[in-house]
């Protein structure tokens, strides 16, 4: 009996390069959109920093504002994987050219 990761892993080796690629953008994209929607939060509590957890940007919590360094590194590390995932696929098709071709 199949799992339903094995079929999906089974459906992406069939897609191209290209595909590849917008597939990893695409997820990039969505996630840097909801960590905008969502971004981190923080306040000063008697010069105490206090972490406020996630909330929606237009439903802010009280005295809270947008943890933008935290924001930043989030986005950092999005872009870091889906540049790693995109150069992992870049390389993995230039290998199976090559032992394609011996």
């Amino acid at each position: 009996m199949k799992t339903y990761i094995s079929e999906f892993l089974g459906k992406i080796r069939k897609i191209d390069q290209r595909q590849k690629i917008f597939l990893i953008s695409s997820i990039c994209v969505a996630l840097v959109i909801i960590t905008l929607l969502f971004p981190p939060f923080y306040a000063q509590v008697q010069g105490n920093v206090v972490g406020l957890g996630h909330h929606f940007y237009f439903a802010p919590p009280n005295f809270g504002r947008v943890d933008i360094g935290l924001l930043v590194m989030i986005w950092f590390l999005i872009f870091l994987v889906a540049g790693l995932g995109a150069a992992f696929v870049l390389v993995s098709k230039k290998a199976n050219l090559g032992a394609d071709s011996k």
